[in-house]
């Protein structure tokens, strides 16, 4: 319930009727009978008010059974302070949908404050759902290639590339289903499954992000003619190349924020759509002069230290104008 959107209200009603007086982040192994990743576990204590006292979380989510009990103990006792955290849980509200980071750092929390979420700049729509894929899908190998459409609004071929998840990758790629789309096909997609929503997306230009990773966040760009799965909703965009967003979205600092976001291996379009990103009309240039090229290297090197950039550094971090370099600059510091 920490993170998930599912379990918003429930977050939000803790946060603003009791305080957190104590956490410890269990997560998965926390009973000998369930091993595995799957179920992960929290136990807490709550008291009502107090809101304005700090809250103490203690973290043990990366350590089997045997370890948990006993590092529980010596974490509560104060003894193990790099697994234990203390801040006001009023932090948890300046990022959308109240997730219990309570890890992170302030420089971190306030770049939800800094960016715009990016429902701002672009549509983040959810995918089809056919409701019997074996039915409807193939390998783009298993048909006659002439029944493969290269652009339905024009030639009306029965099978049209499908966008479908498939393993860790970024920028391109796992174009490998056609579905379905023949006119005898749509009218019964059309009552099955989640019954073909964001249509007015299907065969437009855009990038995909897969619903389920093993991994860190991963975007991919989808070129014309192809419609979409649930498990790859996909990110639209009117004024400015989807390609623009591609760099930003699989950039580090972004995947950083999309883990504090939802630090789960499932992400859904509410995640995506307040996701903090840069605004892309802003960095357009897609230059950096040589002085903050050598400034960002230096601020790098292991004799240097890190310093404020020189452009921002009279100005809040949430006035500051972003710029490519403030881009970079953030990626360095974190």
């Amino acid at each position: 319930f920490m993170f998930i959107s599912s379990h918003e209200k429930l977050r939000k009603l803790l946060l603003e009727g009791a305080r957190i007086s104590s956490l410890v982040h269990l997560g998965p192994r926390a009973f000998r009978s369930i091993g595995g990743e799957i179920v992960n576990t929290v136990m807490f204590a709550i008291e009502r008010g107090n809101g304005h006292l700090g809250s103490a979380f203690h973290s043990v989510k990366d350590l089997d059974y045997e370890e948990k009990v006993r590092t529980i103990r010596e974490t509560l006792a104060g003894r193990v302070p790099q697994r234990a955290y203390t801040l006001n849980q009023s932090e948890f509200k300046k990022i959308p949908g109240y997730p219990f980071v309570y890890w992170i750092s302030d420089r971190i929390r306030e770049l939800f404050r800094k960016y715009k979420p990016l429902i701002k700049y672009a549509d983040v729509r959810q995918g089809c759902a056919t409701g019997d894929n074996d039915r409807f899908l193939r390998f783009w190998w298993e048909v006659e290639q002439e029944d493969i459409s290269l652009d339905y609004k024009s030639d009306r071929k029965k099978w049209v590339p499908y966008a479908k998840g498939g393993p860790y990758n970024k920028w391109y790629g796992n174009l490998w289903w056609a579905v379905d789309y023949s006119e005898e096909t749509y009218k019964v997609l059309k009552n099955m499954g989640n019954k073909l929503p964001s249509e007015s997306y299907y065969f437009r230009e855009g990038l995909t992000f897969p619903q389920t990773t093993s991994s860190s966040l991963s975007i991919r760009y989808n070129p014309k003619n192809i419609i979409f799965d649930v498990v790859s909703s996909s990110i639209f965009t009117d004024n400015i190349s989807p390609k623009n967003y591609l760099g930003i979205l699989n950039s580090k600092l972004i995947n950083l924020l999309a883990n504090v976001e939802n630090p789960t291996v499932h992400y859904q379009v509410s995640d995506l759509k307040n996701l903090p990103i840069p605004d892309p009309s802003a960095l357009e240039s897609k230059s950096i002069s040589p002085d903050e090229i050598q400034s960002l290297l230096g601020s790098l090197s292991s004799r240097s230290r890190l310093l404020a950039p020189p452009s921002t550094s009279h100005q809040s971090l949430t006035t500051a104008p972003v710029t490519l370099s403030s881009l970079a600059w953030d990626c360095i510091e974190l």
